[in-house]
């Protein structure tokens, strides 16, 4: 058995998970993904967060790209669109009125 599959195995079983881990890869061009075998492409809107389930629950491969009509803020903590001061400030405050506090408690570090 390799040592991804025994990593996989030990981390289902610590965690009681019901469905097998799941791991992404990021390509250095969109082109790419036209080479990865039986990718499924969104259509419509979605949320980052959604694409784990899809992979996990349904087995599918899925593709996205900062072109795909996902949420401004979903691609921007994902590294997809850049992240301006103006625009974390903006979902912080948004953020403050409902998961926290007070904008500060609510800044969300962005991934480089």
């Amino acid at each position: 058995m390799s040592i991804g599959r025994e990593l996989s195995e030990e981390f289902k079983s610590l965690l009681r998970l019901r469905t097998e881990p799941v791991a992404f890869r990021r390509l250095e061009k969109a082109e790419d993904l036209g080479k990865v075998s039986n990718v499924v492409r969104m259509k419509r809107g979605f949320t980052y967060c959604q694409v784990p389930f899809l992979v996990r629950v349904l087995g599918q491969t899925v593709g996205i790209t900062k072109d795909d009509p996902m949420g401004d803020r979903c691609s921007r903590l994902h590294g997809l669109r850049p992240a301006t001061e103006k625009s974390m400030q903006r979902e912080a405050e948004m953020l403050s009125m409902t998961w926290f506090a007070n904008p500060e408690e609510a800044q969300i570090p962005k991934r480089p």
